[in-house]
């Protein structure tokens, strides 16, 4: 399983690649940072660091 922290501005393309056709884009300019104690982790789950 793969986790990923979004904690700096970004956007985003979802894309059908055969027809080249953008189906969604969107950007986060300023992207809330997560509350550990409002996530329950999976016991599998890295701890975040940084």
């Amino acid at each position: 399983m793969t986790y990923a922290v979004f904690d700096r501005p970004f956007g985003l393309l979802a894309v059908h690649r055969a027809m080249r056709l953008v189906l969604a884009a969107g950007r986060v300019t300023e992207p809330e940072p997560l509350r550990e104690d409002e996530y329950d982790r999976p016991a599998d789950c890295p701890p975040v660091t940084g």
